[in-house]
C-alpha cells in the first residue's frame, strides 16, 4: 500500500496545547507547528471533558494523574484509541486503557 493511502496519524488537541507552549523560541515554535501540521488533531467532547473530571477526581492523589493526562486517557478511552506516550506511569490506573511507549 502507497504512503499516501495510510490514514494520518492522530494527535490529541491536549497534546498539541502542550506541544506548543513547550516551545522556547520562535523557530522552535515553528518547528513544532509544522509536526503538528502532519497530524489529525481530535479535540475532546464535552462528555470526555466531564469523564476526565470524574477520573482526574478519583486518580489524582492515589496515582499522580494531570489534569491534561486525563483528557488525553478520556479522549482515547471514549473514541477507542490506543494512547502513544513516554510517561506510562501516570496512564497504567486507567481501566481499559491501552497505552504504548513509542520507543
Amino acid at each position: 500500500m502507497a504512503i499516501s493511502q495510510y490514514p494520518r496519524p492522530i494527535l490529541s488537541g491536549i497534546a498539541a496545547i502542550e506541544a506548543i507552549f513547550g516551545s522556547q523560541s520562535t523557530s522552535e515554535l515553528k518547528q513544532v507547528r509544522a509536526v503538528i501540521a502532519t497530524f489529525d488533531v481530535v479535540w475532546p467532547s464535552d462528555a470526555e471533558f466531564q469523564n476526565a473530571a470524574n477520573q482526574f477526581g478519583k486518580l489524582k492523589l492515589s496515582h499522580g494523574i494531570g489534569i491534561l493526562d486525563a483528557i488525553s486517557a478520556s479522549t482515547a478511552l471514549t473514541r477507542g484509541y490506543d494512547l502513544a506516550t513516554f510517561n506510562v506511569k501516570h496512564f497504567r490506573a486507567i481501566s481499559g486503557l491501552t497505552v504504548i511507549k513509542p520507543y
